[in-house]
Parts: C-alpha cells; structure tokens; sequence
C-alpha cells in the first residue's frame, strides 16, 4: 500500500512502484529524470527539495480535486554501493485528520469546563455572601448550624471546582 521510490547516488529517479505511480500520477518513462525535476513535474505544489523530505512527517498534494494527503516519509540506503536511496511514503491523512479532530474537542472541552467552573464559582460567591447575611440574623443555635452547613457545602463545592481545574490542566 505504501509509495515507495527508489534514487540514485545523482537524485535520479530508479524505480517507482505501482503506489508511488498512482500517488504521483507518473509511469516508468520517468525514469532517470532528477528527482526534484519528476516531482515538480508531478505536483502544484512541492516542498523546497523532493528529497530533503526524508524521515519525517510531509504534506503532498495529489490533485486540487482530492485536498491534501499527508505521508510520513522514510529513507533507507539500497544496493551494493550503499548510495542509492528508498523512500517510502507511508500515508497519515487518516489519523492526521482524527488527531486534530481530537485536539478540537479537547479545546473544546477545556473551553467549557472554564465556563462552568467560572459560572459556578459565582453563584457560590453569591450563595455565602446570604450565609454571611443570615449569620447575623441567627438568634438560635440551629439556625448557625443550618448556616454553617451552607458554608461548608460551599467550601466543599469551590474545592471541587479547584480540582477540576488542575485535572483539565
């Protein structure tokens, strides 16, 4: 499944497998031409060399029709001299494309947990700020008890959101 090219000791296009045909659109009468020369000779848009792509992760376009595909890219040394280069396309647009699906729904996640916490805090402010209130109107006893056990639930419910926070983080 994975494009794989093979180069020269000069650059020069050796072999494309039947991947690499389709990915780049191409046949076997690029053989020879310069890899940055087939490259460009294949794409719209390119990177600054075909072959200062090697290991690591690299957008190609393939066709203004199909949007961007994204390949992982290896190189290894073949043949007797060493000199020649493989490199095999390996693509990532699917798990790309799932990890920035994710990524958005994190945001989006940590986003509302900001709200919340936020909104919830001021209605807890608000909440102890009638305790308070009221706790210069107790006359009785069980009256500051009834208070007391609003603060604490309050305490409670702000240490809560406390946490909440440094889990998010």
């Amino acid at each position: 499944e994975d494009a794989a090219i093979v180069l020269d000791h000069r650059d020069r296009l050796v072999y494309a497998n039947p991947a690499a045909q389709d990915l780049f659109e191409t046949g076997p009468e690029y053989a020879g031409m310069s890899a940055d020369d087939f490259y460009h000779s294949t794409r719209d848009e390119v990177p600054d060399q075909f072959t200062d792509m090697a290991n690591g992760e690299t957008e190609i376009v393939t066709t203004p029709d199909s949007g961007k595909r994204y390949f992982s890219v290896s190189e290894s040394t073949v043949g007797d001299n060493e000199r020649d280069r493989a490199f095999v396309l390996h693509e990532i647009t699917a798990e790309r494309e799932h990890r920035q699906r994710i990524e958005a729904q994190r945001d989006n996640l940590e986003t509302l947990t900001q709200v919340l916490r936020h909104d919830i805090r001021n209605n807890l402010q608000v909440i102890t700020a009638y305790a308070d209130f009221l706790e210069d109107e107790c006359k009785t006893e069980n009256e500051q008890q009834y208070v007391d056990t609003i603060n604490e639930s309050a305490d409670h419910a702000i240490e809560l959101t406390q946490t909440a926070r440094d889990l998010t983080k």
